[in-house]
């Protein structure tokens, strides 16, 4: 079970400037069963002060398994849905990776989605949309704005596809390539959009880390985006 109040980030709904006025309550469970491992959960997003009345509920589900020692799959289902503006949406996104001769060190995936209306997470930190975790394409941060396709899932599919190797001491250094796109349907005012990137990471000690990296994209009817970035993080 988990509860937050004030200071709730969630700009698809409540507004980029409204995070004060909200609350939200949820839970969730994990269940080794039927050869794999199942993720549900539930989260009410209730709003309060201006936005008083305001209620989106919030419903996933996942199952992971591996398929033949050669495939691992998680596929998730998200869905929300209540009485405010612009509310109610539902993806699938289908997470596979290559489980090859080496599978500690070479790892070949391919992400996949599809989203309906205005699929929304239950807070978006950073303004981080549902899609954050299909591919590196679709990762930014808030310092920097780093460019990234759209990644709300609103009316469109595409996915990502590619290939990460670790190596060095203790697998300590990363490798990514990627491609990545994203493609409207329906009434959809998202324009086509492709994606190329790479990340290089290293762990300097076990505390921090460096990681760099890079994307180009083209944009449909619209300017394409480039950009690098390194950061030098710590974990604590």
């Amino acid at each position: 079970f988990f509860a937050a109040f004030d200071n709730v980030d969630n700009a698809g709904i409540l507004g980029a400037q409204q995070n004060s006025n909200a609350n939200i309550y949820g839970v969730t469970t994990f269940i080794d069963a039927f050869s794999g491992y199942i993720e549900a959960g539930y989260g009410l997003l209730q709003g309060r002060d201006e936005l008083d009345g305001l209620q989106t509920h919030f419903l996933t589900a996942a199952y992971s398994r591996r398929y033949a020692n050669t495939v691992s799959n998680s596929t998730r289902a998200f869905a929300n849905f209540g009485n405010g503006k612009d509310d109610e949406g539902f993806a699938i996104i289908s997470e596979n990776s290559l489980i090859t001769s080496l599978p500690s060190t070479v790892i070949p995936y391919a992400n996949f989605f599809v989203g309906f209306g205005n699929p929304q997470p239950l807070v978006d930190g950073n303004g981080a949309g549902i899609l954050k975790n299909v591919g590196i394409n679709f990762e930014t941060d808030a310092l920097t704005g780093y460019p990234k396709l759209n990644d709300t899932g609103a009316d469109t599919w595409g996915g990502a596809i590619g290939l990460t190797y670790l190596f060095g001491q203790d697998l300590g250094q990363q490798l990514t390539f990627e491609a990545a796109m994203v493609q409207p349907f329906g009434d959809s005012a998202i324009p086509t959009q492709y994606g190329f990137g790479a990340r290089y990471q290293i762990a300097l000690t076990r505390a921090w880390l460096l990681r760099a990296d890079a994307t180009y994209q083209l944009i449909e009817d619209g300017e394409d985006n480039f950009g690098v970035r390194m950061e030098l993080r710590r974990k604590f």
